[in-house]
């Protein structure tokens, strides 16, 4: 039979060291993992916005705002947000004041005195002479000075009906007839609004001045206004 010879002793101590060598390995392969696992994202706030930072990359993300109101009429027509809403938002946030151009003053001027009072207050007026200016009117004005206004032109004598369509201001609708006498007067009339308003008696001017200024001014029915145009303001498509 064959010689029994004894175990090698080196055998012995790798079968006694092997488990340990195991837990070793799996010990450093989750170790290692640990390490390569990227930090959680840090998030602090910056500014009113919230911000991840994640090693090498940051992303900015932006607290939503309320989403913006948009009106709309009945024709399909977008209604443009009112410029007092524009201008405080440029304000806030430092950038210049946006005026829309829309609104920009007419080129044809002139002046209107209260007749019969010595010290009457003289109102200067835009003059709306064409149907363009008429159908544009005091629309996407942000704010009337006290005394200023317009002066329609109108086509005819008949009672004449106004609108608010994108007219961002509350105004007085003073009803004059052809010989520049008052026959009535609407007072403060709300903006943006599409309601038709006129008054019964028939008119060939109409002049529109910020809320309450008729009154302000003396500007009743019964009383007679005096017109003068500025010399250099052409008579554009107003009636003769």
């Amino acid at each position: 039979m064959p010689e029994r010879r004894p175990a090698p002793l080196i055998g012995i101590g790798m079968q006694a060291t092997l488990p340990y060598i195991g837990l070793a390995l799996a010990f450093g392969v989750v170790v290692m993992t640990a390490c390569a696992r990227p930090p959680a994202p840090e998030v602090a706030p910056v500014d009113g916005a919230l911000v991840a930072r994640t090693g090498a990359v940051t992303q900015t993300e932006a607290p939503l705002a309320d989403p913006p109101h948009a009106g709309a009429v009945t024709d399909g027509t977008a209604l443009t947000a009112p410029a007092d809403a524009s201008a405080a938002a440029a304000g806030a946030s430092g950038a210049a004041e946006v005026v829309d151009p829309r609104g920009a003053p007419l080129q044809a001027w002139g002046t209107i005195a209260i007749a019969g009072r010595a010290s009457s207050p003289k109102m200067r007026v835009e003059l709306a002479q064409t149907e363009d200016e008429r159908s544009r009117g005091l629309m996407f004005r942000r704010h009337l000075a006290p005394a200023t206004g317009m002066l329609f032109f109108m086509l005819g004598d008949q009672p004449w009906n106004f609108w608010m369509k994108n007219t961002w201001i509350s105004l007085d609708m003073i009803f004059i007839d052809a010989e520049w006498s008052v026959v009535g007067v609407l007072a403060a009339v709300p903006p943006n609004n599409l309601v038709s308003r006129g008054v019964a008696r028939p008119s060939r001017y109409v002049l529109e001045l910020a809320a309450d200024e008729a009154a302000r001014l003396g500007i009743l029915p019964g009383v007679r206004l005096l017109f003068s145009r500025d010399r250099a303001t052409p008579a554009g498509g107003a009636p003769r």
